[in-house]
């Protein structure tokens, strides 16, 4: 959207960010969220003002940027890669999604770098359907010897019916 005035043009950006702890973002008593609202009004032009509005997320399991940042720390924290997986997976299906897969790749154990793929549900793959209502999200966990890499996908519809989904992911 642009709004001129004279000779100067100005463009109005919309970004929308989510975060599932609000404690980090805002801080206590909102000190980083001013602290982040000076930031970015210094890299903008000086006749430009921003405003932020933070919102806490109300369902987090359907947020696949939050759960594959939940799925990296417990595998930074020493747990079994099925046993966090499977731990992600079924937090997400119990919030209501159609679909779900996370893949984790990498040394998971031994010198062999391989990839475990969890999936359940329904999920679509191709078309343009896909840019609709399938969310993705990548991770990278480095440690001094190898990376490991943790990618979740889930499918979020408005109708959870099975003959209503039939049509878009045939």
């Amino acid at each position: 959207m642009e709004s001129c005035h004279g000779s100067a043009c100005a463009k109005k950006y919309l970004a929308d960010l989510q975060c599932a702890d609000d404690i980090v973002w805002v801080g206590s008593a909102g000190s980083r969220f001013c602290h982040l609202t000076a930031f970015i009004s210094s890299t903008s032009s000086k006749f430009l003002t921003s405003r932020l509005y933070a919102e806490k997320l109300t369902t987090r399991g359907l947020c696949a940027v939050a759960q594959c940042e939940s799925l990296r720390y417990k595998l930074i924290g020493g747990l079994a890669v099925r046993r966090a997986c499977y731990g992600v997976l079924r937090f997400i299906m119990e919030s209501q999604a159609v679909g779900c897969e996370v893949i984790v790749s990498g040394k998971l154990r031994g010198q062999r770098a391989k990839s475990m793929k969890f999936v359940d549900g329904l999920m679509i793959h191709s078309g343009n359907p896909v840019n609709d209502y399938i969310q993705k999200a990548v991770r990278h966990h480095k440690k001094i010897s190898f990376i490991n890499n943790a990618k979740v996908d889930h499918c979020q519809m408005c109708s959870t019916d099975a003959k209503d989904l039939a049509g878009v992911c045939d």
